[in-house]
């Protein structure tokens, strides 16, 4: 499964979603400057370790809303609670999607998760949360399959 495929697959599964309007794949700080319709879900480029056989992709989302400014906590008009609440229920979802093994088998979606509340004031004031998982693919070194003209042992 190559990286265009797991973005695909992610992306396909969090816009299916009813309450992500916007989807976006690569450098946060690039995705911040467009124009996003809030709740948005921001992927950066995964982090990738071999163990052995197994390739491990340490993903990362971000999924964020957009808070009331100039709410008041005391007339119950500045939302961060009810944004992260909401943000989490959503990673919660988009987890329990990825984590489908009927869906592909070699789509192996690691059982354990976080979820991390974070909020973002520039450009936009945000808040939600940061959902981070593991997915095992297999990890053959297979270097036949390698475009190389490079001969052993000369």
């Amino acid at each position: 499964m190559t990286l265009n495929q797991i973005v695909a697959r992610i992306k396909a599964i969090a816009e299916a979603h009813e309450q992500i309007n916007t989807s976006v794949f690569g450098d946060i700080d690039d995705k911040l400057r467009q124009d996003i319709i809030y709740p948005a879900c921001f992927m950066p480029y995964p982090i990738t370790n071999v163990q052995g056989v197994d390739k491990l992709l340490q993903c990362n989302l971000f999924i964020m809303d957009r808070l009331i400014i100039g709410g008041s906590v005391t007339d119950n008009t500045y939302n961060e609670l009810e944004v992260t609440s909401d943000m989490t229920s959503v990673a919660e979802d988009l987890f329990a999607q990825f984590a489908y093994q009927k869906y592909n088998p070699t789509w192996n979606v690691q059982r354990n998760f976080n979820i991390t509340p974070l909020n973002e004031t520039a450009p936009d004031y945000l808040a939600g949360v940061q959902l981070s998982f593991t997915i095992k693919l297999p990890y053959t070194a297979d270097r036949c399959q390698v475009p190389t003209n490079y001969i052993y042992g000369s």
